[in-house]
């Protein structure tokens, strides 16, 4: 019986090909692949440099290390998304402070980001990781507005927003943040097996994303600290010196997984066509329905389309979330909830903290993530929804 996951890669006889060619090659990792890979993606995403890396857990890592947060630093991060949003600053011992988020959306909107600024002011926050979701772009001209205003770094976690994009600016919106980060996970709009990205248009932070990639190893033999050691009695360079300047880790991203990446990025306008007609059928099936509705999709600009999620009135129905995601498996449909907010999770409950989540809370009681993947039919959507309807009438 044919199976039907909430998001899947899709992997054709290009992305064979090109993954059997490199691996049939001399080098396999550390070679040319991996920047060849992050042109392409910087002119794609409408980004002066980009970084790939091991997976999208590794690019916020690298972010916290290229911007060197620490203890002293306070970051705020949006309660809906998944828990490595606000690990990759805490590994690095920075205090978390979780904000609402529209529950319309799941996005971080300005007067949420207000609240939380004005709820710990005495804190005296310094980063904002604003985190786009499901395919959908924060209000990133309002929200960089509001961060330079309160002298606050900004990040954007794109994970979910690949192919998303706002007047034109590209999907690394670096125009407005400090640096964004992708995902290449088989369920993300393309995929390297595992992979990620972090892009800036900085180059003071480009060398220092590079370098903490790179487990601080510096080759350059102009930005030596210590020059005398790299050459010989007769001033020869000794071709196999370089430096540890400082504290970094191996989050390369291997050959094999960028050939990958290079041929899923040449057609991911052919994968989000296919995306746009699963949506649009989902989008008449379900935009009529009384205790069922599409999640509110923001004007003015281009959805990514990473996930379908839909809003259930779970109250006014004869079944619960639970047992609907039960049943829907007897029909090999298999859905999922994206995210468990972060203040209900045991690493991050604060019991101290006054504030309040209802909006987050109320986003996540309703919301179910849908079958959505490129090489869905006309036909598989309509047998998705039909079973979705026929549970909760």
């Amino acid at each position: 019986m044919k199976s039907y996951p909430y998001s899947k890669q899709h992997i054709d006889k290009r992305d064979v090909e090109a993954v059997v060619e490199k691996l049939k090659g001399d080098i396999i990792t550390g070679g040319l692949t991996s920047s060849q890979f992050e042109n392409q993606f910087s002119k794609y995403c409408g980004a002066k440099y980009s970084v790939s890396c091991s997976n999208g857990t590794a690019a916020l890592h690298l972010v916290s290390m290229a911007l060197n947060i620490s203890e002293k630093d306070v970051v705020i991060v949006p309660t809906i998304t998944f828990a490595a949003t606000a690990h990759a600053f805490k590994i690095c011992n920075a205090k978390i402070i979780l904000c609402d988020v529209n529950p319309n959306t799941g996005l971080v909107g300005t007067k949420e980001l207000k609240e939380c600024i004005k709820n710990n002011n005495h804190l005296k926050p310094t980063i904002l990781c604003a985190v786009h979701l499901n395919g959908q772009l924060c209000d990133v001209e309002k929200i960089s507005k509001i961060c330079v205003e309160k002298k606050i770094k900004l990040i954007f976690d794109a994970s979910h927003a690949l192919a998303a994009n706002v007047n034109n600016y590209g999907s690394s919106l670096t125009d407005f943040a400090e640096c964004s980060t992708f995902s290449f996970h088989p369920v993300k709009t393309i995929t390297t097996i595992e992979g990620g990205m972090v892009t800036t248009n900085k180059r003071g932070i480009y060398d220092k994303l590079i370098k903490a990639r790179e487990n601080g190893i510096e080759r350059n033999s102009e930005n030596f600290i210590e020059p005398y050691n790299a050459v010989d009695i007769k001033g020869n360079i000794n071709p196999w010196y370089y430096e540890v300047q400082e504290v970094g880790l191996n989050y390369r991203l291997n050959d094999i997984s960028c050939a990958l990446g290079i041929s899923q990025l040449k057609k991911i306008y052919k994968l989000q066509r296919k995306r746009k007609i699963i949506w649009d059928i989902y989008d008449v099936l379900f935009s009529e329905q009384e205790n069922i509705k599409p999640i509110e999709k923001i004007e003015n600009q281009i959805h990514g389309m990473h996930l379908y999620p839909i809003f259930i009135n779970f109250e006014k129905i004869n079944i619960t979330r639970s047992e609907l995601i039960s049943k829907l498996r007897e029909h090999n449909i298999i859905t999922q909830v994206h995210y468990i907010p972060l203040h209900l999770h045991p690493q991050y409950i604060d019991k101290e903290s006054k504030q309040t989540f209802k909006n987050s809370e109320k986003y996540y009681s309703k919301c179910l993530s849908i079958p959505l993947f490129p090489s869905m039919s006309s036909k598989d959507a309509k047998y998705v929804a039909e079973k979705i309807l026929k549970l909760i009438r």
